[in-house]
């Protein structure tokens, strides 16, 4: 019988998430969980939930790798992403303009970064979308098993 109720176990996992983002240790993890939830969690509980978190990522990763059309899915979903942040800050600049130009002057800045992003992602769309069966294993890097293998 789970101590958490569905929607409960969501909130933990996000929180619990968010802290390992975030970089912190097991312990500073359970604490952050539980000052974001309210509910406590052992450090066995951790690991497996963190397990879990592992296992869902590369899962999503090979998803990603073999059905194109998810690939591209998120790769839309990034795009429109960009465009929704470009068009808040259009508004930050425009309202701050005369008062604040600071905080005007600092989201042109972040506009002219996700501008570059944009034509980085426009320009990577086509090859992209043009890529046989779905295997992205041809786009990708290959595995570095040795750090002195990266090259300087």
């Amino acid at each position: 019988m789970p101590i958490h109720t569905r929607q409960e176990g969501l909130e933990i996992r996000h929180a619990l998430s968010h802290a390992i983002i975030l970089r912190y240790s097991w312990r500073e993890c359970i604490e952050y969980v539980k000052s974001k939830t309210g509910h406590d969690l052992s450090k066995t509980a951790f690991f497996k939930i963190k397990k879990r978190l592992k296992s869902e990522g590369r899962d999503w990763v090979f998803r990603l790798r073999d059905d194109h059309d998810e690939f591209l899915s998120e790769f839309r979903q990034l795009y429109e992403e960009m465009i929704a942040f470009q068009r808040e800050l259009w508004d930050i600049a425009i309202a701050n303009k005369q008062e604040n130009p600071m905080v005007s002057v600092r989201a042109i800045d972040s506009l002219h970064r996700i501008t570059l992003d944009l034509a980085r992602v426009i320009d990577e769309a086509p090859y992209l979308a043009g890529r046989n069966s779905g295997n992205t294993s041809q786009y990708l890097s290959p595995p570095v098993k040795d750090i002195s293998e990266i090259p300087v």
